[in-house]
């Protein structure tokens, strides 16, 4: 495969970032009493640095749809209700339902090893299931040794995660695992014959109606034109 991952598709924390695109809305809405009181709370939590977007509503009325805190530190920019944000890995998320998803057609079952998708894996790794990926059971470790935001080639990224060495026998204990999630994201891939960001494109994000939501690629200077809330980490820029 030529294309390249960057970090933001599938390599070690999100798997599958997406974002809300902009769209036309009403600048502001706080509707009610209840409006009024999650406006005050989350104003009051902005003046003390947290950035964010909120929509609520209840009983089909909107009673908050508002933006908070700065979207850049440096220029000063304001979040808004209109503000496409990285999830970060939240993406996890949608990963999984992508599995379920291929499962649900047949595609494959959640106990399946990888060694059926990745037939070259080492056997430890091959004789890990989807399931223990899934649920962070595997033995995979955190993250990989890599830089975090680097981009390579796919086949580069799948082999590096298979060669991982484990840290327990697979479905003894948890660890939160992200390499586990770029190899189901790789699974996808050779399940569906779709690169990732088409298969969650047209089989999770179009069916469920996630129409501002979507796959990065292949890198963040192509989404200038977004707006994207700018990424910080605590005090530090991303």
């Amino acid at each position: 495969m030529t294309n390249r991952f960057a970090h933001r598709l599938l390599v070690p924390a999100a798997v599958a970032l997406t974002l809300g695109l902009a769209r036309q809305l009403p600048a502001v809405v706080v509707h009610g009493d209840g409006g009024a009181a999650v406006d005050a709370y989350l104003s009051c939590l902005s003046e003390f640095g947290i950035s964010g977007a909120l929509y609520v509503a209840k009983d089909g009325e909107v009673l908050v749809e508002k933006g908070y805190g700065l979207a850049n530190r440096t220029s000063g920019a304001r979040v808004s209700a209109e503000s496409p944000f990285l999830l970060g890995s939240l993406s996890k998320q949608f990963t999984a339902a992508a599995i379920l998803a291929l499962e649900a057609d047949g595609k494959l079952t959640v106990e399946d090893s990888l060694g059926r998708f990745f037939p070259e894996a080492p056997p430890a790794t091959r004789r890990l299931t989807l399931e223990q990926l899934l649920a962070h059971t595997s033995g995979l470790p955190y993250f990989s040794q890599r830089d975090f935001f680097e981009s390579r080639p796919r086949d580069s990224v799948m082999r590096e995660m298979l060669e991982l060495p484990l840290a327990f026998s697979p479905g003894s204990k948890y660890l939160y695992s992200s390499p586990g999630y770029t190899l189901l994201a790789g699974v996808i891939e050779r399940a569906s014959g779709q690169s990732f960001e088409d298969y969650l494109k047209h089989r999770i994000f179009e069916r469920a109606g996630l129409t501002r939501t979507r796959c990065l690629a292949p890198s963040l200077r192509d989404t200038a034109d977004l707006r994207l809330v700018h990424s910080y980490s605590s005090d530090h820029d991303e």
